[in-house]
């Protein structure tokens, strides 16, 4: 079953959906990589059908919980932390991935 036919069934209310978004966010800190992914997925999948004037997030951000060892796994970083621990940067700031910026220590 598809998340279209789901909620064509449910006919969930914007309380609904606000719960399934909280408990979704509140997963995406201990979740693996893929199942992040998914549950990304999902949601952008299900703001297709929030009610109009159904406000789901309000007010300030959140701080986004991460699982920095998943995240970083097969991540090598050592060539860019090297790089920033010198100083010698030289602009070779393109050189590296936003993934390898994202696990580098500094």
């Amino acid at each position: 079953m598809n998340l279209a036919m789901l909620h064509n069934q449910a006919n969930f209310t914007c309380s609904s959906y606000k719960t399934l978004y909280t408990r979704m966010d509140m997963a995406l800190s201990s979740v693996s990589v893929n199942t992040a992914h998914t549950i990304t997925y999902i949601k952008m999948e299900l703001s297709k059908y929030i009610p109009p004037g159904c406000i789901i997030y309000s007010g300030q951000c959140n701080v986004t919980m991460t699982n920095e060892t998943d995240i970083c796994l097969g991540v090598n970083s050592t060539k860019l932390q090297l790089s920033l621990n010198s100083g010698q940067m030289l602009g070779g700031f393109c050189d590296f991935s936003v993934e390898e910026y994202a696990c580098a220590s500094s």
